[in-house]
């Protein structure tokens, strides 16, 4: 951001020094944009699936790239590679570093840790853009550049010496962001594994329960039929017990009369009596 900001007052007069029209101009900011949105879904698949330090590796090098080859650049067919090879890596760094910060911050602190990061970047940006005016004229009189062209080549090269600055530093002392991705996949990992077991085995109570439902249902649909057929047992019982025995007794009535043919009421009370159940003596 700062370096970026230093020299973003002096980009266009650099373009158009080189020989750019409007419609170049043009030309080249769309095309940084396409190169990030490009490599964007990479450096999410790096981020998730290895670390964020290789991420952040790949984005400084693609931006330390384009700034080089745009700061040498002596034609409009430079301007254009430039723009595109800086669209690949500096249009993706700051949402690459956004996304580790706030995967990294504490679930109760990453609002303040995310709006800290913001005003951070934009605190670095107005510094820049202020800071060009005086740096112009200590380039102009008193280094003594004389040359529009040279200056404004000077001026651009600000920002490959930040990124090429930074990605020996993570190539240096980055390790630990490996480590801490990778920590932070084996969580999420477990996460994800917590809740599908947790799932499961809210699932499989619901089929238990379901299934026992089910079952006292048909019982108390059993016990409804044995009552109209066979008026001599007492259906004023409402004992859950009794409502599954008389389930069960009306299975074995129904397996040993296969025909259909009506029982005795006899038979009936005096099976049913054997059972445990109370029966009226009123039927023959």
């Amino acid at each position: 951001s700062f370096g970026g900001a230093i020299h973003s007052g002096v980009t266009t007069f650099y373009y158009l020094e080189l020989g750019a029209t409007e419609v170049d101009i043009g030309w080249l900011a769309s095309l940084s944009q396409v190169g990030s949105l490009l490599l964007a879904p990479v450096y999410g698949w790096l981020l998730d699936r290895k670390s964020a330090l290789a991420a952040l590796l790949l984005s400084c090098l693609m931006c330390s790239m384009g700034c080089l080859i745009r700061g040498f650049a002596y034609n409009i067919t430079m301007l254009y590679v430039a723009a595109g090879v800086l669209g690949l890596g500096a249009g993706s760094l700051w949402t690459t570093v956004l996304s580790y910060v706030s995967r990294q911050s504490p679930k109760e602190h990453r609002g303040i840790v995310i709006s800290s990061y913001l005003f951070q970047v934009t605190s670095l940006r107005i510094i820049g853009k202020t800071l060009y005016p005086p740096w112009n004229v200590f380039v102009h009189r008193g280094v003594g550049v004389e040359d529009k062209l040279i200056r404004y080549r000077i001026h651009m090269g600000i920002c490959t010496f930040f990124c090429i600055f930074g990605f020996f530093k993570l190539l240096a002392h980055g390790k630990h962001l490996s480590l801490s991705s990778a920590r932070n996949t084996n969580s999420t990992e477990q996460q994800h594994q917590q809740q599908h077991h947790h799932h499961h085995h809210h699932q499989h109570q619901n089929n238990r329960h379901t299934t026992t439902t089910t079952t006292n249902n048909n019982n108390k649909k059993k016990n409804e039929m044995f009552f109209s057929t066979h008026d001599g047992i007492d259906e004023n019982d409402e004992d859950d017990e009794f409502g599954e025995r008389n389930g069960l007794l009306l299975d074995t009535f129904i397996s040993s009369n296969p025909t259909g043919t009506p029982l005795e009421a006899g038979d009936v009370a005096r099976d049913a009596a054997s059972a445990g159940f109370r029966v009226s003596t009123g039927v023959g």
